[in-house]
């Protein structure tokens, strides 16, 4: 299976009568694998009767392909195993500044109160400065790296004709109406009134409105070929970092949660409207 991305899932079947039960046991352990074919590229398939899963087999199955295993978020393999669960990092990544641009190009909030701050402490999302200038009047960017933002800024002036606002200070986020942070550590740690949005997940008690745990809802020929029982985002981020589909970078987050509750990014672009220019009509 060279090249091939492998996929773990949990079917597991109904049981009635002591026979089917004691077939249904039987059945438990084993794992089948099949090789499936998309048109984003093939996948290995493994498919697992219970959580009670024989890793040593699927480390069998999968190869070297099992250190990026793709696979049900009720499983958890053990800390010993040479199977390794995948992290849609970079997708995820991607969907957030996606869905920031969407967010920002719904809210109905007049061009002079657009001002958004990017955390950045080690200047990893310097190519995505350029894109939010396009919807903001103002881009202010937190980061230890400030030459290398300062060099964009020179850059920017001379070839758009903007320049951006760069510190160090982690508590500067005055004036602005959204903070994009898009890893999740510094993201626990900023304080502000406003919704910060990060690419990790949000458990915990926060100093401010984190927005994370993003959530895509595929559709097309995406939808009808994610395995059954697997995270769609982490199907298209295989897909995406492991085969190479390009076309995944223009997914946005069907929905985010903020503590218990999951937004839309049209209700998110709605609170800024109603945060930050609430005499404004609908």
């Amino acid at each position: 299976m060279s090249g091939l991305f492998a996929v773990l899932r949990v079917e597991k079947q109904k049981s009635e009568g002591i026979f089917a039960r004691l077939l249904h046991r039987m059945k438990q352990r084993k794992i089948t694998a099949e090789t499936v074919n998309t048109p984003f590229g093939s996948y290995v398939l493994l498919t697992a009767g219970s959580e009670h899963v024989d890793w040593d087999k699927v480390a069998a199955l999968c190869g070297r392909a099992g250190k990026n295993l793709v696979m049900s978020r009720c499983l958890c393999p053990p800390e010993d195993s040479s199977i390794g669960r995948f992290e849609p990092t970079a997708l995820t990544s991607k969907v957030l500044r996606n869905t920031c641009v969407e967010i920002i190009r719904r809210s109905k909030l007049p061009l002079y109160r657009k001002i958004i701050t990017l955390v950045d402490p080690m200047a990893r999302y310097v190519d995505f400065v350029p894109e939010l200038l396009y919807h903001c009047i103002t881009v202010k960017v937190v980061t230890t790296q400030v030459e290398c933002y300062n060099r964009l800024s020179e850059h920017l002036m001379e070839e758009l004709g903007a320049s951006i606002v760069v510190t160090d200070d982690m508590d500067s986020f005055g004036g602005s109406v959204l903070v994009i942070c898009p890893d999740s550590n510094p993201a626990d740690k900023i304080v502000t009134t406003v919704p910060v949005l990060t690419a990790g997940t949000i458990d915990g008690g926060f100093a401010c409105k984190l927005v994370g745990d993003l959530q895509i809802q595929p559709r097309g020929e995406l939808a009808a070929c994610t395995p059954k029982g697997i995270a769609p985002l982490d199907f298209a981020g295989a897909l995406y970092e492991l085969n190479g589909w390009q076309g995944a970078e223009k997914l946005t987050a069907h929905t985010l949660r903020c503590k218990e509750n999951l937004l839309t990014p049209s209700q998110i672009a709605q609170y800024l409207e109603q945060s930050n220019f609430p005499n404004h009509p609908n």
